[in-house]
């Protein structure tokens, strides 16, 4: 699981919650809701925390300890495709109420 990843880099780095929820600008509280998986990620944010963990993003999906764990990868990349499908269609709502707007105002009289 994500929040599982990120709390084991963050340990493996000898960061505190306080640490990484400062550099992401939330409170602590926050931070330990992510680690506990407690809140769905947006790839933003994904994206800040492989950051400040110096880690490259898809490692947070497929982060190994054992030798055994190379099968794991493919549910993380459905997590990822699913993350991102979600992100795709909240952008494509607000592009298409923007678009309505716009062709409301070309229909008003000047």
């Amino acid at each position: 699981m994500i929040s599982d990843t990120i709390r084991k880099l963050r340990m493996e780095r000898s960061f505190t919650q306080e640490y990484v929820a400062l550099e992401l600008g939330i409170s602590q509280n926050a931070y330990c809701k992510i680690e506990n998986g407690q809140v769905q990620l947006t790839i933003d944010r994904l994206q800040k925390i492989a950051a400040i963990l110096d880690t490259p993003l898809p490692l947070l999906f497929n982060y190994q300890t054992e030798p055994e764990e190379k099968d794991s990868a493919l549910p993380f990349c459905q997590d990822v495709i699913v993350l991102l499908q979600e992100e795709l269609q909240a952008k494509q709502k607000v592009v298409d109420d923007l678009l309505g707007i716009i062709k409301v105002m070309q229909g008003s009289p000047g």
